[in-house]
């Protein structure tokens, strides 16, 4: 059976070695954060929105929002991290994260109970393609942030 990778799991990757990085200054923690980030990058470069498993079946595909905005608020904290000749990769990255979400799975109106929509549990379980609350989160910090909000929410 291949392996999976599933992309929420490389988004909290991202970000957790980020935020243990800044929490400790231990340079591995931003070795690996750089290398979790540039896997995560590399298998979003044809569509800013992640699949669920980044090695799972091409049909059915089913995405899955909440990896990409937490892996967006990984990548902003990792910008502001590296030396400034790094950092426009990681910030672009996050915006074009943010724009595809915003503009394809967004939902501003008060009928929903979530604005973000299509995130998956998992590709082989769990429900495809619905709203799930931390992906509201993972939004609201990510556009706090690039407001200039200073405050580290871990």
């Amino acid at each position: 059976m291949e392996e999976g990778s599933w992309s929420r799991g490389q988004a909290w990757a991202l970000y957790g070695f980020t935020l243990s990085f800044l929490h400790t200054g231990r340079q591995e923690f931003l070795d690996t954060a750089k290398r979790v980030a540039h896997y995560f990058i590399a298998n979003i470069l044809e569509d800013p929105i992640p699949p669920c498993d980044f090695r799972g079946p091409e049909q059915p595909e089913y995405k899955d929002t909440t990896a990409g905005l937490c892996a967006a608020c990984g990548l902003l904290e990792l910008a502001e991290a590296v030396p400034k000749c790094e950092r426009k990769l990681y910030r672009n990255a996050a915006l074009c994260i943010l724009k595809a979400t915003e503009d394809r799975y967004c939902d501003w109106s008060e009928t929903e109970d979530s604005i973000v929509q299509y995130g998956t549990e998992a590709y082989h379980f769990g429900e495809k393609n619905i709203p799930i609350i931390y992906a509201d989160y993972f939004l609201i910090e990510a556009l706090l942030k690039l407001k200039g909000n200073s405050i580290l929410f871990w």
